[in-house]
């Protein structure tokens, strides 16, 4: 009896141990692993928009510019994207897709910017959202990143 309790014991105590190393060394689950450190609380990028002031009838151009941060830098080779969603009643966009690898985005590896051309139908206020896919990478890595992106339009009469 004394066996099987011993036998009880030793096959317990390897079940704990094999369950205790199945995350990595920080006590993350099994499949996670650890965010690189810009993900823990510095957002490795910063997205800015320029948006014009319209009039109806009008074309202006709106200004998309990421810059990445400190110690990162634009991923040249990534197809990087812009796509903005909806139909827009109040300002015509002359192109709802932006695309790096067809030259709509004018980058370096300091930041890459994207005009989007606007057009003013109709007075009033909308705001046109989107969203940019791209890529940021330091000297270890390359994160693929998402960003919405709004652009706050006023057409003037």
């Amino acid at each position: 009896m004394t066996t099987l309790r011993l036998s009880m014991a030793i096959v317990l105590t390897g079940v704990l141990a094999v369950a205790a190393c199945r995350g990595d060394a920080h006590g993350n689950p099994p499949g996670a692993s650890e965010a690189p450190a810009a993900e823990s609380g510095t957002t490795p990028f910063t997205v800015s928009v320029a948006t014009p002031t319209l009039k109806a009838g009008a074309s202006a151009d709106a200004k998309v510019t990421v810059t990445p941060a400190t110690g990162y830098h634009w991923n040249l080779e990534y197809p990087a994207k812009l796509v903005f969603e909806g139909s827009p009643s109040k300002v015509a966009l002359t192109k709802k897709e932006f695309n790096q690898l067809s030259g709509d985005f004018q980058a370096s590896e300091t930041k890459a910017d994207i005009a989007v051309a606007l057009q003013g139908k109709d007075p009033g206020k909308e705001t046109l959202k989107g969203e940019l896919k791209f890529s940021v990478c330091n000297d270890t890595t390359c994160l693929i990143k998402s960003a919405p992106v709004e652009l706050a339009v006023v057409v003037s009469p």
